[in-house]
């Protein structure tokens, strides 16, 4: 009796994996607009207006939500998704999380079929459901401001297989070329689309495919990079020499960290700050497990596995550059990437029915993390009572305490902007609400704590923070703190500061006098 799969088996296999993805983000009916979200979304001042569509091709995507600076992000096919959102539902944010994850079920559709044009009926579903269901895609899935993600991967899957036949009629290629586009107008990394569709070539025939394919693919980059010019949007901000060194120096943290959550993908969290990671022993043993699972596809999956993994990395790097800028460590900038492992495990997997056995209990498995981990976005409080239990941070502290004050919990608040400075390393953003905060709260003792904190942590000098710290220490009765807060900053257009100068210099006059 043969091994082998029958096409009805792998179909209802199919409808399984079908069942098992819309089960694991049912929880997403409850999700509310978190982080991002907010601004992006609800406060959007273009999205509510279908009639200027067009405006969406000729604006930066952060400022139609309200941001002076240029962000650099060119992404008016995903205006224009949200501005469908907008007019088909309104603000209902079940409608949103449920639109984002259409998306999500397109890309696994499209990623499907691109697997099955490269291995059979039964290592190509395997690799969709890696990728459909790997908690690590969360994160891209649920945040409705990372939908971005899931139309881009969409895109450039339906690029390549639009090009993957080695000669192409000229409608296939215009069609390419189209996706391509798109792919491009959704996210930037989708410049990537022509060496991912060399990668399969390579894979494949073992040199690259017709030049028209590759071709059509630039085009449409040269057509993107126009209208970004037309539109004046400037490039997104390129890390710092500073930036690039903290990056190198995070890197083996960065790399064991995501490893460990590619094999064991619990605790999910959207609160992972890059000076804050810390490889521990069992992330260690993480990512040995995973690189000798690597290297066993590899040596299976020959040329088409290398692809998988070339692909991987390659789709990695523009975020390297966003974690560079930013130091959040985002689970949805390996939504690709994880397409690239997807294409290595497929090309491994025997086209067997003990393929299937294998991979039952890990979608269960994920599917449970997936429940667990699902209810914390229904609001930002929830997500970030989530990120600071699962890895408490300075970062998670900071983020988690101007929740809290929006909520007013200001105590609360003030406690945790406190420990964020208290942390090996501090979260100097929380420099001026860890001494604010408890000044407006009327508790001196817990300002003046702030203001000694502000030291400790090396703050930022300014005339605002030397103001509010120099006001606890003087309240408090600490006039050499108090000096040393203050001394060397301008008070020029800064009443607080000079007001706490003048006071400070009448007590300090009151205390040398005979």
């Amino acid at each position: 009796m043969t091994q082998t799969p029958t096409t009805r088996e792998v179909g209802v296999a199919g409808a399984m994996l079908l069942a098992c993805l819309l089960g694991a983000y049912s929880a997403l009916a409850l999700a509310g607009f978190v982080f991002d979200d907010v601004p992006l979304v609800v406060q959007n001042t273009l999205t509510g207006h279908p009639g200027r569509w067009m405006e969406a091709f000729r604006t930066d995507l952060w400022k139609t939500a309200g941001v002076d600076a240029f962000s650099g992000y060119y992404r008016p096919l995903l205006l224009l998704d949200l501005m469908v959102d907008r007019a088909a539902f309104g603000l209902s944010p079940a409608a949103h999380h449920l639109h984002s994850l259409a998306w999500h079920l397109a890309a696994v559709g499209l990623f499907l079929a691109l697997l099955r044009r490269l291995v059979p009926p039964t290592p190509a579903l395997v690799g969709a459901a890696v990728f459909a269901l790997h908690p690590l895609q969360s994160e891209a899935v649920a945040w409705i401001a990372a939908r971005n993600d899931l139309m881009a991967a969409s895109f450039i899957f339906a690029t390549l297989l639009a090009l993957l036949p080695a000669r192409p009629g000229p409608a296939r290629l215009a069609v390419g070329f189209a996706l391509a586009l798109a792919g491009l107008l959704a996210k930037e990394s989708a410049v990537l689309t022509p060496i991912a569709l060399l990668c399969l070539d390579l894979a494949r025939d073992r040199r690259p495919g017709p030049l028209p394919r590759y071709l059509a693919c630039v085009l449409a980059i040269g057509t993107w990079l126009g209208l970004r010019t037309a539109a004046a949007i400037p490039p997104a901000s390129v890390p710092s020499s500073i930036q690039l060194v903290g990056l190198l120096q995070g890197s083996p943290q960065l790399a064991t960290h995501y490893a460990a959550l590619l094999v064991f993908p619990y605790p999910l969290s959207i609160g992972e700050f890059l000076p804050y990671l810390e490889g521990s022993p069992l992330e260690y043993m993480l990512l040995g497990l995973l690189l000798a699972g690597l290297a066993l596809c590899v040596r299976r999956g020959g040329p088409l596995a290398w692809a998988g993994l070339t692909l991987a990395a390659i789709s990695m790097t523009p975020s390297l550059l966003a974690i560079a800028v930013r130091g959040q460590i985002g689970e949805r900038y390996l939504y690709v990437p994880l397409a690239g492992i997807a294409v290595v495990i497929a090309s491994a997997v025997p086209d067997r029915r003990g393929a299937f056995a294998v991979l039952g209990p890990v979608v269960v498995g994920w599917v449970v993390i997936l429940h667990g981990r699902l209810p914390a976005w229904s609001s930002d409080l929830t997500l970030w009572e989530a990120a600071h239990a699962d890895t408490p941070s300075a970062y998670t502290s900071n983020s988690l305490a101007a929740v809290l004050v929006a909520e007013g919990r200001s105590a609360e608040a003030a406690v945790l902007y406190q420990a964020a400075l208290e942390a090996a390393v501090p979260y100097r953003a929380a420099c001026l609400p860890a001494v604010t905060l408890p000044l407006r709260l009327g508790n001196a003792e817990g300002a003046a704590r702030g203001a000694r904190l502000v030291v400790s942590a090396h703050c930022p000098r300014s005339a605002p923070l030397a103001a509010a710290a120099g006001r606890a220490a003087l309240d408090a009765g600490d006039l050499v703190l108090a000096r040393r807060l203050t001394d060397g900053i301008d008070p020029a257009d800064n009443a607080d500061l000079l007001a706490v100068l003048t006071d400070l210099d009448a007590a300090e006059g009151g205390s040398s006098a005979p």
